[in-house]
């Protein structure tokens, strides 16, 4: 893979701002993602910006990443009712398209040049087990 010099001096800058993406955790595998200058992100808007990018079968946690890929473009070349990828629930992603949620998040991450970091508090969101909540 070629790099032209305009874009690693792109790549540097970003990586010099030093942009940082906060995960915030939650119950059943939910993130939440926010970056330094509160712009939230959400899991759809990462997977289609990554098959946009021309993202390859490293997403994938499947034993035949190559399809799960054609699956998931397919699906969001006619997502029917489901609608666009974009408002898609995180949950979709794995469940059904056999996506890394954690793996796209950092592939995301390193694209964008931001560095990750795991946002304190609200854990759980309201969870324990207890079902008298």
């Amino acid at each position: 893979m070629r790099i032209a010099m305009q874009q690693l001096r792109k790549l540097i800058k970003e990586a010099a701002t030093g942009k940082t993406l906060f995960i915030t955790r939650g119950d059943y595998g939910y993130m939440e993602l926010e970056d330094d200058e509160g712009n939230e992100y959400s899991m759809g808007k990462i997977v289609a910006e990554l098959l946009d990018a021309g993202a390859s079968e490293e997403i994938f946690d499947a034993h035949d990443p190559e399809f799960a890929l054609e699956q998931l473009q397919a699906k969001r070349a006619d997502p029917g009712p489901a609608g666009p990828m974009e408002r898609w629930d995180i949950d979709v992603f794995d469940t059904y398209y056999d996506v890394d949620n954690e793996r796209a998040v950092k592939v995301w991450a390193v694209m964008k040049g931001f560095k990750i970091q795991e946002a304190e508090g609200e854990e759980g969101l309201g969870d324990d087990g207890d079902w008298r909540q």
